[in-house]
């Protein structure tokens, strides 16, 4: 029993499998299902596929195909990925303007619908959210909704796409008209994203929550947020003179360059895989204190900045005050401080308040009292070299895990006031944002809040990462090992909603892959269509058992934060007929074969297992072990 004719399909057919997974089942069990058109019609559970003869007389009309042992399921939905149909205008002259220009002619040759849904097909994605991300022509009104559905229909599509309209504090009026149309959701930033868009700060996030709580639609949020300051420290123009920052404003590229030095060299602990304690104990009480001990230890290093600067000065060398000293080796040497034992109270005089904080007049001081004044000990000053910015601990210090969290917290506080609004908090690299997330939820259950991590920080950590090799670069950034090891934990107890590639591809001409300058290179990960097998490899425990969890995870959930719950997401009757079959016990060496430039994606080399050998969309094969039909839409 086999597919001959892919072309032309019959508009009845029944798949079949010892390995189904079926909504409300613990484990794959035996099944047929049977589609008309793009639906499912019918699931017939079986003892095992031998009973497919017995069944097939009283569904002569079908066409039955068995797939033995193979694993059949949802799916999967994406819902943070993003194709680059065109690159920005602002990020494209930062390219031509900097030290290594690229060719004019190589813009466009960015990875467009085409081939994006065709990676996302080959691994079991069937339907793709699209974020707006370097997009030339970011979706912002209605007008642009309708513009790009128009340019899709002249696109092979080769799997579903829906879409998410950005959102400033300039662009709330268009919410309105964009919720009326098929639009799944809106995003935003608490960042500066990209280009001249605007971001949302704590004060205007409750115009925002008012406006799209009279709508139905989901609020996707970037939640990174840091105070001015500190992103002013990391930015690289505040090394340029008045003159040039007046005229150019800040690149995507080069957003966080600086090197503001956080914890974050590997150490022993980081190297060993210490923590999978959670792993088959999920409903146990000590187990769930433990983890949550370690997680609030992660969660008491909040005074990034304070750590930063007494860390540069820390290692500033020493600079003399005596004229008088000749030789600065021969002065003591100046005991070095902890920075965890430093209370920073003792910086404050006595006469602090009375002497400093009032105005006072300036009085001559008599050169010969300053002569024999009371002088700290003198000390040498040493020049500090530029950072590397090859090294990834420096481009991982622009991003702390703080930052995340702050950005979460702002929106709970406000969140609180608006429990009817739907939101959910993507692209989350940090355990302890994920953390605040869990524990909002276990405070107030009436909120309807979701957070999703990405497969790139469930796969790989910072050990993984040599210096020079900017295709790990992303914002947020990978993080530690045992930053890993607490995002593994909360994905096995649930605290992770959903996974998502958070795909952003970028042509190797902008990754500046043979400088290897992290602060150059454009941030995103080549990634789609290996969600799956990253998942897998963070959970993979019985197969039977791990396939509904994955089911649950990408498809159910993600199609429940989306709104399309009632046709996608599970394979039950009504719904499309989109799922996979798959081969869990078989590994691959992954060549990215089907992106469009896979030279710049960290997976290449990478061997993963579960392989996807057949994906349906609305009942008819989309790909098939190197083949494809385009049969895909926009929701």
């Amino acid at each position: 029993m086999a597919e001959n004719d892919l072309h032309n399909q019959p508009i009845l057919k029944a798949i079949c499998s010892n390995n189904v997974v079926l909504e409300g089942r613990s484990k794959t069990i035996p099944a047929a299902i049977l589609i008309k058109d793009e639906y499912i019609v019918e699931i017939i559970e079986l003892l095992d596929t031998s009973q497919i003869p017995e069944i097939m007389p009283s569904y002569s009309e079908y066409t039955w195909i068995s797939y033995g042992d193979l694993y059949i399921s949802p799916g999967i939905i994406d819902l943070n990925a993003c194709f680059n149909e065109e690159v920005s205008s602002e990020l494209e002259g930062d390219a031509l303007d900097s030290e290594n220009p690229v060719n004019p002619s190589m813009i466009e040759d960015w990875e467009g619908y085409e081939s994006g849904t065709k990676a996302s097909i080959s691994g079991g994605v069937t339907t793709v959210i699209e974020s707006p991300s370097l997009a030339r022509s970011t979706l912002t009104t209605l007008n642009d909704y309708l513009m790009k559905l128009n340019n899709l229909s002249n696109i092979n599509l080769y799997c579903d796409i829906g879409f998410l309209a950005f959102i400033d504090p300039n662009s709330l009026s268009e919410i309105s008209n964009l919720s009326r149309s098929g639009i799944v959701g809106f995003k935003v930033y608490m960042i500066p994203p990209f280009g001249d868009l605007k971001y949302f700060t704590t004060e205007n996030l409750p115009l925002l929550f008012q406006e799209v709580s009279q709508y139905p639609k989901p609020l996707f949020i970037h939640p990174e947020k840091t105070s001015e300051r500190f992103l002013y420290m990391s930015s690289p123009f505040r090394q340029y003179g008045l003159d040039r920052r007046k005229i150019r404003t800040m690149p995507a590229a080069l957003l966080f360059a600086a090197s503001l030095p956080e914890e974050s060299s590997p150490t022993s602990s980081d190297s060993s895989s210490s923590s999978s304690s959670s792993s088959s104990g999920e409903g146990e009480l000590e187990e769930k204190k433990k983890f949550e001990g370690k997680i609030k230890k992660e969660s008491e290093n909040f005074e990034c900045l304070i750590k930063a600067e007494i860390n540069t000065y820390s290692h500033s060398g020493n600079t003399i005050y005596n004229s008088e000293v000749k030789n600065p080796q021969e002065t003591p040497e100046i005991p070095k401080f902890s920075i965890n034992q430093t209370n920073f109270n003792n910086f404050r005089s006595p006469d602090f308040e009375q002497n400093f904080l009032k105005p006072t007049q300036i009085k001559p001081v008599n050169p010969e009292l300053r002569r024999n004044s009371w002088r700290p000990p003198p000390i040498d000053c040493e020049k500090i070299e530029h950072p590397d910015q090859a090294d990834y601990r420096v481009f991982l210090s622009n991003s702390p895990q703080q930052w995340e969290t702050n950005g979460i917290q702002s929106v709970l506080s406000e969140l609180k006031n608006f429990p009817n609004v739907k939101v959910h908090i993507s692209s989350v690299s940090s355990a302890n944002a994920v953390y605040a997330v869990r524990k909002a939820k276990l405070e107030c259950p009436e909120l309807s809040l979701t957070c999703e991590t990405c497969g790139i920080y469930i796969h790989f950590s910072m050990n993984h990462i040599r210096d020079g090799d900017t295709r790990f670069k992303a914002h947020p950034p990978i993080r530690e090992e045992k930053n890993r090891q607490l995002i593994l934990d909360l994905l096995r107890m649930g605290s992770i909603d959903t996974v998502t590639s958070y795909h952003q591809p970028v042509k190797p001409a902008l990754k500046n892959i043979s400088n290897g300058d992290f602060q150059k290179a454009v941030s995103g990960v080549s990634s789609i269509g290996l969600t799956l097998q990253c998942c897998y490899g963070a959970i993979r425990n019985d197969p039977r058992e791990d396939a509904v969890k994955l089911a649950q995870i990408l498809s159910m959930k993600p199609a429940e934060i989306a709104g399309i719950e009632k046709v996608k997401g599970s394979i039950a009757v009504g719904k499309f007929a989109d799922f996979f079959v798959w081969n869990p016990y078989e590994t691959d060496v992954q060549n990215c074969q089907y992106m469009r430039h896979p030279s710049v994606s960290p997976f290449v080399g990478e061997r993963l297992a579960g392989k996807v050998l057949v994906t349906y969309l609305r009942g008819k094969i989309a790909y098939r072990e190197g083949e494809f039909f385009a049969n895909g839409r926009a929701l």
